[in-house]
């Protein structure tokens, strides 16, 4: 049989990403793929789902497998990303989700707050 795994609680997981060298170092990552300016417009277009809609419609990481690529890489060892190898199907996507959405809405606002912009938008 099986073991569960028990999912996070997005309280928990925000209280693991909140971490100001892990959201500056995402913050960067995410400018890479979106601008700045596209951040601000979606955080006045939709301020309650600014991580959903920057997740859906950003361009940044689109699979489980490169979101979970990317937290590891970052040094985030939350329970969903150590676990994550290790699940087989859908298991640990859901919590590998919950935690992207967390890092990008606080690296967004980080964006925002100071005043960051990516390198295609300096020249």
């Amino acid at each position: 049989m099986e073991k569960l795994v028990k999912t996070e609680t997005v309280k928990k997981i925000y209280k693991r990403v909140h971490n100001k060298e892990l959201i500056e170092a995402f913050a960067y990552m995410m400018l890479n793929n979106i601008s700045s300016s596209d951040i601000k417009r979606y955080k006045k277009t939709f301020p309650g789902e600014l991580d959903y809609n920057i997740y859906q419609y950003g361009n940044i990481d689109v699979y489980y497998d490169d979101i979970y690529k990317t937290l590891y890489d970052l040094g985030l060892r939350t329970k969903a990303v150590t676990e994550y190898p290790n699940l087989e199907g859908f298991k640990g996507n859901n919590d590998i989700e919950k935690t992207y959405k967390i890092l990008t809405r606080l690296a967004a606002n980080y964006i925002v707050k100071n005043s960051l912009v990516s390198e295609s938008e300096v020249y």
